[in-house]
């Protein structure tokens, strides 16, 4: 389809969202634009029109050999044929573009990026030239006309808005065979974007009331693999761990790219039985895929990856890489990882002595402080869990002292303790200063008694279950490092409830633990694991956690609960939100607007009790008015990254451009010639929403660069983000800005100095100011609470996280800083002169750095996992 009828269309639906019509979503106004019926009827009918007829298909399997045929004259003829055949031939050359055989799959993934393409007169005769040029098989001639009947259904539907649009509507009323009709389709999708939104819709409708869509649990036994491949991901993505266990006889299907995918899908979930497939199919797999794998291998391995010989373009280069992880995965001795948890873990009555300790630090007498920090001091390297999380107290003293503690613990115990331990604090030979547990705790205590536990630890000790794994990893969480370990010790319980055996008895027992974290960790494993309406004697057990005595039990496990999609547990949640403070209730906030899609109660009226009160209420009465109508199967609290990392970057003059870099940190695509994007988001049907410093405006383009929509402004816009209500949110040096899709304002915030700011979930507005000051303003403009966080410089950007904290580049001082929500600093990692910092969903850290010219991503202790070096200045970046 020309590209000014599809720039026609999509604005033509813009423009109608923008004037009288508000009732339509802008789906249902680009469908009828193209003439398109958006009930569900009219949708499946759509879908089966853009499919190409079945007879076609018996032509394809044999010409697929021939593009590896010796003859070069027989493999320009095959090429040419199935370029004819055009989207009827896409799922055969899918699979073909992993063939072994080099020049079948080169020849297979030309094929396919020429079917991508627009058809014009050049595709044309790249399939007409070879087939009059040599002499044609049977049938040659006759698919051309195939090849231009095919190309005028799409030349009439093809257009990927429109089609996305579809898919979304699809999802959205759920007619009977609507699962099915887009798995029919799926095949002849050439378009990444058109195949991310169907894999979104499957996932969407997998599940109903808890119970697989049976289309989608039929497709497993699919003799396509690619419908096969998609419906495990859909599966698994809305069901979690129960329905992984129906997916695992997959890894052993016949088609490597499908047990490729089941064995991604199961090692997201730590799945033991994931990881020698993957390994196996290292050198099974084109480059590309081998890539993937191989990341996906050093994302499970975290910090303990070996040191690998890297896979190339040959089929050597990755047969050795296989071998080196194979050799890895036979070598890992659980027991000693298990042992890296055992040594950090004191026995509970010496936490609860150096818990009191920690309150010493800060009480009035001085004499008091001094023998807390010399008796924390003299305790050494078992402390230094304890004094780590001393540092993130309210009371300045106590940080103070417990960095004190920590620093001199780090540099010198070891000749502390040979001094004698009664004369080093100060104390007469009677005065009992050792802990019960302390001189075990001594004897087992590694080389580097300060040294974190390795990023990775958790998940590979339950992925090879050592005995007593459970126990060590339970005794263990109260003394975890931050919530990222916490959150990896979290999933490590779930994976050994999901595998069962001794575990789950472990499990149920720390449901009656005096430690609060421990019951709530082991109940969340135990529903994971089970499903949330599981007759699992555990999960029973663990049902009556919800009534626990500590609010953030009751947290964590409702959190759980509504996340495997069980509404009954959304009172209780709703009731938390009276019970905590404002920093501490965000869990609960972000879930509720999310389930509300930004439409709930507006945010509360203050942070005393009483206002937390009437907000518990206002959400109370919002859940009996729409709660019925409520699907939380539609909810996705963990939206997936697709791996690809998105650049702005300045290049030279008033120029700069968009780059996308894919899994193997090659870039995907670019977009040349932009005037200065200072900021990017990409939008779906391939189009950047950008902030064009030097022109003052806002712009939106698609990936040739065209211009599609811009908002003109009179200063230079900093940001700009796309909102989920459909406006757009610009800052600029004086002014945080909300505008609709016809340009217009909708809200205005004067801040003068203002360096960057963020629309939260909740309606509120977090923005730096050009004196370091972080601050949180309610939608009217009004700062609800501030902390300094430094010399925050002009053009950089920050992220707001989850738990209310902040990750932000501090430039001038080469550094990357995080706060949590009462402004304390809690990491910091070193970067040269970086401008943009956003943390991945696996706990690292992607920053960009313009004066260094490249992007890197950072793991939890600072070190560098890749980076990309560039010819360009990059100021942005984030996943995707």
């Amino acid at each position: 389809m020309p590209a000014w009828i599809l720039l026609a269309l999509s604005a033509l639906a813009s423009n109608v969202v923008a004037a009288e019509n508000e009732s339509l979503s802008a789906d249902e106004l680009t469908l009828r634009a193209a003439h398109i019926g958006t009930d569900g009827p009219s949708l499946l009918q759509f879908f089966r029109k853009l499919m190409p007829k079945d007879e076609r298909f018996e032509r394809i399997p044999p010409l697929i050999p021939l593009l590896g045929h010796e003859s070069f004259s027989v493999r320009e003829e095959a090429t040419a044929q199935l370029l004819a055949m055009g989207p009827a031939a896409v799922p055969r050359l899918s699979q073909a573009a992993a063939d072994p055989d080099p020049e079948i799959r080169r020849r297979a993934q030309h094929c396919l990026q020429q079917l991508a393409r627009a058809p014009d007169g050049s595709l044309a005769g790249a399939a007409l030239t070879p087939i009059v040029t040599f002499r044609p098989q049977p049938g040659g001639l006759e698919t051309l006309l195939v090849y231009f009947s095919a190309w005028d259904s799409l030349e009439r539907s093809g257009n990927p808005l429109v089609i996305m649009a579809g898919v979304r509507l699809l999802a959205a009323r759920r007619p009977a065979g609507a699962a099915q009709v887009l798995l029919d389709y799926l095949p002849f999708v050439m378009d990444g974007s058109v195949g991310e939104e169907i894999d979104s819709a499957l996932t969407a409708m997998a599940l109903s009331k808890g119970i697989p869509d049976p289309d989608l649990l039929r497709a497993l036994q699919d003799k396509l693999g690619l419908r096969r491949a998609a419906a495990v991901g859909a599966l698994c993505r809305a069901g979690g761990l129960p329905m992984a266990s129906r997916v695992r006889p997959l890894l052993r299907d016949p088609d490597a790219g499908v047990r490729q995918r089941v064995a991604m899908v199961l090692a997201e979930f730590r799945d033991p039985e994931a990881l020698p497939v993957l390994m196996a199919l290292l050198d099974k797999l084109a480059p590309a895929e081998a890539q993937q794998v191989d990341e996906m291998l050093h994302q499970v391995a975290g910090d303990l990856a070996p040191s690998v010989n890297p896979g190339g373009q040959t089929a050597d280069s990755w047969h050795k890489c296989r071998q080196s992880w194979e050799a890895w995965w036979r070598g890992l001795d659980g027991r000693k990882l298990l042992q890296l948890f055992h040594r950090r873990t004191p026995l509970d009555a010496d936490r609860d002595r150096m818990l009191a300790l920690v309150r010493e630090l800060g009480d009035d007498e001085f004499e008091v402080r001094e023998q807390a920090s010399n008796r924390l001091r003299v305790i050494g390297p078992v402390a230094l869990p304890v004094l780590r999380q001393a540092l993130k107290d309210l009371d300045p003293e106590i940080v103070l002292r417990a960095q004190i503690c920590k620093e001199q613990i780090e540099k010198g115990w070891q000749p502390l303790i040979r001094t004698g331990t009664a004369e080093a604090v100060g104390l007469g030979s009677g005065v009992p200063v050792l802990l019960p547990g302390f001189l075990q705790g001594v004897q087992q205590i590694e080389k580097d008694p300060s040294g974190l536990i390795p990023n990775g630890a958790a998940r590979l000790v339950a992925m090879r279950r050592p005995p007593g794994a459970a126990e060590a990893l339970l005794a263990y969480v109260p003394f975890a490092e931050d919530e990222m370990e916490a959150d990896e010790i979290q999933g490590a319980l779930t994976t050994l409830a999901f595998l069962g055996g001794p575990s789950d008895a472990t499990l149920v027992g720390a449901l009656d633990d005096k430690i609060a974290v421990r019951r709530a960790m082991a109940a969340v494993a135990l529903f994971r694991a089970h499903g949330a309406n599981s007759g699992e004697p555990g999960c029973v057990s663990a049902r009556r956690m919800l009534h626990d005595p500590d609010p953030l039990v009751r947290l964590r496990v409702a959190l759980a609960l509504a996340d495997l999609k069980d509404k009954e547990v959304i009172p209780g949640l709703i009731d938390l939100l009276a019970e905590f403070s404002e920093d501490q209730a965000w869990p609960v906030e972000e879930f509720l607007r999310r389930l509300a899609d930004d439409r709930g109660p507006a945010s509360a009226p203050g942070s005393d009790s009483n206002a937390r009160r009437k907000w518990r209420d206002a959400w109370a009465a919002w859940w009996r008015e729409y709660g019925a109508a409520v699907d939380l199967a539609t909810l996705d609290r963990s939206p997936r990254l697709l791996g690809y990392t998105v650049v702005a970057e300045y290049t030279d003059g008033r120029n700069g451009r968009v780059l996308e870099l894919g899994a193997d940190h090659k870039v995907r695509w670019k977009v040349e010639s932009i005037p200065w994007p200072l900021d990017v988001q990409v939008l779906p049907g391939q189009r950047l929403l950008l902030t064009e410093f030097y022109d003052n405006r806002v712009a939106e383009r698609n990936f040739k660069g065209e211009l599609l929509w811009h908002k003109q402004l009179t200063q230079a816009p900093l940001t700009a983000r796309r909102l989920p209500n459909g406006n757009t949110l610009i800052v600029t040096q004086n002014q945080i800005l909300e505008v609709d899709r016809a340009g217009r304002d909708v809200s205005s915030i004067n801040r003068p100095g203002v360096q960057a700011a963020e629309k939260l979930r909740n309606g509120r507005i977090a923005s730096i100011d050009s004196a370091g000051g972080f601050t949180v303003h309610d939608a009217a403009g009004r700062a609800i609470k501030s902390f300094s966080v430094g010399s925050f410089e002009s053009y950089c950007s920050f992220q707001v996280l989850p738990n209310g904290g902040v990750v932000l580049p501090l430039k001038s001082r080469n550094q990357i800083v995080e706060f949590n929500a009462q402004g304390k600093r809690v990491w910091e990692a070193s970067a040269p002169q970086p401008t943009s910092a956003v943390r991945l969903p696996n706990g690292h850290t992607l920053v960009s750095c313009r004066d260094g010219q490249l992007v890197v991503e950072l793991n939890r202790s600072g070190k560098e996992a890749w980076q990309y070096k560039s010819t360009g200045y990059p100021w942005r970046a984030y996943q995707r």
